[in-house]
């Protein structure tokens, strides 16, 4: 379940679909959320054409027994069916809001009109994070590594779990082997877990003493393993007047085409730079009561 988002041009609430949000009363993100809706009934189509071969396959194998092959892509259409259905609000209303605006946004377009739109970050004014006084004060958000950390726990373990029961499955209960298989599966998904979390937790020094601007996001989408994390591209300029661009992972899953974000850089090496959104830290605004971490 998504937050609930606001527009970043007129701040009305916005409507989700395919897991992309955009304003009826604006137009924001219009273009956006249509393509994100036609690759989700092109998946849909993919699934169900490969549901239904693999059911006609093992057909085929078992001697023409269709009973649990048919079963099995009966049910999968019916869990993509309801879902498909779920989508056809938010596409109603998709639809009546391109026909109020007369437009399938263009990409470039909106991304010039985002650029001379205001800017919304939770609350703080752009202006008072250029004058934060260093070095920053620089907390970590329990909450944003306890989310991180569940979530990739939780896909681990059920893959781990599903490989040992194939496993054991295959070896016929011979419990050594299945076991030493089980824990070097498990030291591996570990180590990986351990560097993962070093990499977020990176550029703390940038995020103390680094300069500081604020960028806009390009796009936005779905990435990694079951499409958990959300990729952002964006762009900023630096004191030298420079547009450098990037990507980065949102793991505040917050930040949306047209939005503004904040990136800390060193002024000699602007290569080196921290997008917030995408470490476990927050910077404390003196002052506000506030902790900015997106």
């Amino acid at each position: 379940m998504m937050n609930p988002v606001l527009c970043p041009k007129c701040e009305a609430q916005t409507i989700v679909i395919a897991q992309k949000p955009f304003c009826t009363q604006c137009g924001w993100n219009l273009a956006a959320a249509r393509s994100a809706v036609q690759n989700e009934l092109v998946g849909m189509w993919v699934c169900i054409a490969a549901v239904g071969l693999l059911a006609l396959f093992f057909t085929v194998r078992n001697g023409g027994e269709w009973g649990m092959a048919v079963s099995a892509a009966f049910m999968t259409c019916i869990v993509l069916g309801y879902y498909f259905l779920s989508l056809l609000p938010a596409q109603k209303a998709l639809h009546a809001a391109e026909k109020r605006f007369d437009s399938k946004i263009d990409k470039e377009e909106s991304g010039e009109q985002f650029r001379a739109g205001p800017g919304h970050l939770k609350g703080v004014s752009p202006d008072r994070i250029f004058h934060i006084s260093k070095p920053r004060s620089v907390r970590i958000r329990w909450h944003k590594v306890a989310d991180r950390l569940v979530n990739r726990a939780f896909a681990g373990g059920a893959a781990l779990v599903i490989f040992s029961v194939f496993f054991l499955a295959t070896t016929r209960g011979d419990f050594i082997r299945a076991s030493t298989a089980f824990l070097a599966i498990g030291f591996i998904f570990l180590f990986f877990l351990i560097y993962r979390l070093s990499q977020l937790f990176k550029g703390f020094h940038i995020l103390q003493n680094g300069e500081v601007a604020v960028g806009r996001v390009l796009s936005q989408e779905r990435s990694g393993e079951w499409k958990q994390s959300s990729k952002i591209s964006y762009e900023f300029e630096d004191l030298m007047g420079r547009v450098t661009s990037g990507t980065a992972t949102d793991i505040t899953e917050s930040l949306y085409e047209g939005m503004p974000m904040v990136v800390f850089y060193k002024t000699e090496a602007v290569e080196e730079r921290v997008v917030l959104c995408e470490t476990f830290f927050g910077i404390v605004i003196e002052g506000a009561n506030t902790i900015l971490d997106s």
